[in-house]
């Protein structure tokens, strides 16, 4: 049923151009009578009510209770603990790279230190985390990008000499072609610290140095290239669709 409005008429009572009081009466019953209109509605969480605006986030964005809005750049969110989640709402302090979102602390486990994690609802790749620098310390290091959608990331590691230096992923596609096939391709720096391919046949995944013949692959590197080599014999990757993952140096 729809919505039944009440004629006020003209607004002069002695005109008798709108709905009788008992008239009016009725319409505004029946708007409440009829469970599919909002006005029969109660508003909280249970199943068939309105929710509130912090009910519609938690629903959309974490699974968890939401604890409540971060709505000033002084907020802080080093004092937050795990079992709270917050609504990120005007780029809290210490966090005015991640924007608007949901932001939460998890739970250390034995000496482990916590992880906090942020998620963007501006932006569908916006996961972020960070450390506790020692445990119950409320300090943090920075905060590093997840890598998403094929979105290269970096991360510091340490050399020999704890040297520091950045370190991230590079993602690379090819093809096999028929027979024997080599491909070569280019990773553009001189410290490879891993290369995983990946050759997909038919939605099935298979890796370097397969014991079957007909699946081998092998991988070499030089100071330039990632080269990929399969046999004649490796009949069953002919074609096979290549995902190049290298960690290196950036």
């Amino acid at each position: 049923m729809t919505i039944q409005i009440p004629n006020v008429g003209t607004g002069f009572p002695a005109d008798q151009t709108g709905d009788s009081p008992w008239l009016a009466t009725k319409k505004i019953a029946e708007n409440f009578g009829d469970a599919d209109n909002a006005a029969s509605k109660l508003v909280g969480t249970a199943s068939g009510q309105i929710p509130l605006a912090q009910d519609l986030t938690k629903a959309l964005y974490t699974p968890l209770q939401l604890s409540g809005t971060l709505v000033n750049d002084t907020d802080s969110l080093n004092d937050k603990i795990e079992g709270n989640v917050y609504y990120i709402n005007n780029r809290p302090q210490g966090a005015s790279e991640l924007g608007f979102g949901v932001f939460w602390t998890e739970k250390y486990h034995g000496s482990a230190r916590r992880l906090q994690y942020f998620k963007s609802v501006e932006s569908a790749t916006g996961h972020y985390a960070r450390q506790e620098t020692a445990r119950d310390s409320q300090t943090y290091g920075d905060w590093f990008k997840y890598a998403f959608h094929n979105e290269n990331y970096s991360a510091t590691s340490v050399k020999a000499g704890s040297a520091s230096y950045k370190r991230g992923w590079r993602k690379l596609t090819a093809s096999f072609g028929s027979g024997a096939s080599t491909i070569t391709k280019a990773h553009g720096v001189s410290n490879i610290v891993g290369v995983t391919v990946r050759a997909t046949v038919s939605g099935v995944s298979y890796y370097a140095n397969d014991a079957r013949a007909t699946h081998q692959f092998t991988i070499q590197t030089d100071g330039t290239n990632v080269i990929i080599t399969k046999s004649v014999d490796a009949t069953a990757l002919n074609g096979a669709a290549l995902t190049i993952y290298i960690d290196e140096e950036l």
